[in-house]
């Protein structure tokens, strides 16, 4: 793809003309998210080559799995977001 019509698409995204779903929107956000959190390690110098950057992602990889076992009602909390509970389908008598 051309230059030029590298930046032609560009410019007709930012118009809005081109859009994204609504999932593929969320991914970018969490991406760009994590490309800050690296930036910023990268300038403060706790990464300082392309090994400590390996190690960084895999440590963000382990961290992601160990994440993803805590349920919803402990980031709420965390969070200091007050959740009403999902009410539960009660079975019917016969």
């Amino acid at each position: 793809m051309s230059a030029k019509v590298l930046k032609s698409f560009i410019r007709e995204a930012i118009k809005g003309k081109v859009s994204a779903s609504p999932s593929y929107m969320k991914k970018e956000a969490v991406r760009e998210k994590l490309q800050s959190i690296i930036a910023e390690a990268v300038a403060s110098g706790e990464i300082g080559d392309q090994a400590a950057l390996e190690q960084f992602l895999v440590d963000i990889n382990t961290s992601m799995t160990a994440l993803k076992m805590i349920p919803f009602e402990v980031w709420t909390k965390l969070a200091g977001v007050a959740t009403s509970p999902v009410p539960v389908a009660k079975k019917k008598s016969k």
